[in-house]
């Protein structure tokens, strides 16, 4: 199930309810929460009605500000035990499921004076509860100092006091995908400010109930804060989430790389890794908005050339050759697709999409899939839960640490530097080093963590390079990574989980093949 979250800024307005249309169309959200309706509660629930949010409640605006309403449709029940114009309180429970837990939708007040309130009504909501609980909303706090951008900094009582109602009310912060600040007060330069004011928290019994749920921050530009999009798995997946990964397929098309150059020129400011991640996600919108089928596309050609077969107009027979050009491209652009997932670098250029390819894709596939797994007792596990147990198990005892011995170092074992291949070691990165680890590497390659392969590198490293380069000879320059610039923060955890290691990944791929060079 989805559940939106979002600070609306007013829903007396055309921009907001068609943005609303939009997220509501692409989310398919069971549950929406919005705040600062700016409206009465009878009009906010016509609006939601007219979405397909059947029930609701919620509360009247005062004036121009404030405004609560949740609206589920027919799939839920969802019962409010309490609401008032700082949140709505309620227990959910799916149709289709037995699952039943607690959804509050939290508003905290906007008002500097009036913070030590919000948090007491946060810890008076926690009395008593026995069960899964989240809370989502805007909470007009922020944890860290890491939460806020811009030249004014937080004071400390009201990062420790947020922190501290947060922990008293045994909940936790649930991390989302997508850009952290969600909310900025849309100015410009020295003026400019960003905090991460939406964020959902849920206590350990949630965070233990629902193992697969996730959570990302999406655009809603008619209102200054950002929405958020909870996706609650309540049954374990068989399969696996599918990952975005970059498709060699793609470079073929003049579009991919318009999208390439234009996410990459929007994010100039933005560091490499968030740089990447916003072009995976424009290559996934631009993806799904074209047709992805080259089968259907190849038959449709296919049964377009026997039409035209025997027709000798001039129009005909332009139009064959049109057609038969379009579908030697489909036929490529098919083949490249086969040939990266077959993860065979046997197929050379010339050589045909045959069943070969996609036998290899299914095998490799059968191989991936672990149906079971052995105990050393010899018995067989098959439950999923079970699976996660022993897997954890085992490398928590292949990887526990144990006593260390001192090697003995043997002197005139271990070759020694020279002065010539120190000077080159210590020598900076020029972009034309950078340029050929990249380029040495196989354009088949499995892709980093962020899901770019080196071909995507390769392809449009006239766009890319300058920025790459410029990246790895200040990590080789500094001899500090990302992570390790991270490591002073005192929300490491959070913090690195949420970002990307390609660009760690990147940088070492340069200084290995930098020092392979020099003592090969």
């Amino acid at each position: 199930m989805s559940i939106l979250s979002w600070n609306c800024r007013g829903l007396n307005n055309s921009a907001t309810i068609q943005c609303l249309s939009d997220l509501v169309s692409l989310y398919r959200p069971l549950i929406v929460f919005l705040m600062e309706t700016k409206v009465r509660c009878l009009r906010a629930k016509e609006i939601l009605r007219s979405k397909g949010f059947t029930n609701s409640e919620g509360t009247d605006s005062a004036g121009r500000s404030g405004g609560l309403i949740m609206a589920w449709n027919d799939e839920v029940e969802m019962e409010v035990k309490d609401n008032n114009p700082n949140f709505i309180d309620g227990r959910v429970v799916l149709r289709s499921s037995a699952d039943s837990w607690r959804l509050t939708g939290f508003y905290g007040f906007p008002e500097t004076v009036r913070r030590r309130e919000a948090w007491r009504m946060m810890e008076g909501l926690a009395e008593g509860n026995d069960g899964p609980w989240m809370m989502i909303g805007d909470f007009n706090d922020i944890m860290f100092d890491s939460e806020k951008k811009g030249n004014i900094p937080q004071p400390l009582w009201r990062l420790r006091g947020f922190r501290g109602a947060v922990n008293s009310c045994g909940l936790r912060d649930f991390p989302f995908s997508g850009y952290q600040w969600t909310w900025d007060n849309g100015k410009d330069n020295n003026y400019r400010l960003e905090q991460k004011l939406d964020r959902i928290l849920v206590n350990d019994a949630w965070w233990d109930s629902f193992t697969g749920a996730q959570a990302v921050s999406v655009e809603a530009p008619a209102s200054d804060h950002m929405a958020l999009q909870v996706q609650v798995k309540h049954r374990v997946p068989n399969g696996r989430r599918r990952f975005f990964k970059f498709e060699n397929n793609w470079i073929k098309e003049d579009a991919c790389r318009i999208v390439v150059t234009s996410s990459w020129e929007a994010t100039r400011q933005r560091p490499i890794n968030e740089r990447i991640g916003f072009c995976a996600t424009e290559l996934t919108r631009w993806d799904r908005g074209r047709k992805r089928g080259f089968r259907h596309q190849i038959m449709a050609c296919k049964s377009r050339l026997a039409w035209l077969r025997g027709k000798d107009d001039r129009t005909s027979v332009r139009e064959l050759i049109r057609v038969r050009s379009v579908l030697q491209v489909l036929l490529e652009k098919e083949n490249q697709f086969w040939k990266q997932r077959a993860k065979e670098f046997w197929l050379k250029e010339g050589d045909i999409n045959s069943r070969f390819f996609h036998n290899a894709v299914k095998q490799r596939r059968r191989r991936n899939k672990m149906t079971g797994l052995g105990r050393p007792d010899g018995s067989w596990l098959s439950n999923r839960e079970e699976l996660g147990e022993a897997v954890l198990d085992y490398f928590s005892v292949l990887f526990k640490e144990q006593e260390r011995t001192q090697p003995l170092a043997i002197r005139g074992e271990f070759r020694q530097v020279s002065a010539e291949q120190n000077e080159l070691l210590l020598r900076a990165i020029s972009p034309e080093e950078v340029r050929r680890a990249v380029f040495d590497m196989h354009p088949e390659k499995a892709p980093g963590s962020d899901g770019m392969n080196p071909a995507f590198f390769q392809a449009y490293w006239e766009v890319l390079g300058p920025d790459i380069s410029a990246l790895c000879a200040s990590m080789f320059e500094t001899g500090q990574s990302r992570f390790q610039r991270l490591s002073g923060s005192g929300s490491i955890g959070e913090e690195a989980r949420s970002r990307s290691a390609s660009s760690n990944c990147t940088s070492y791929d340069v200084s290995t093949h930098k020092k392979h060079k020099i003592f090969r």
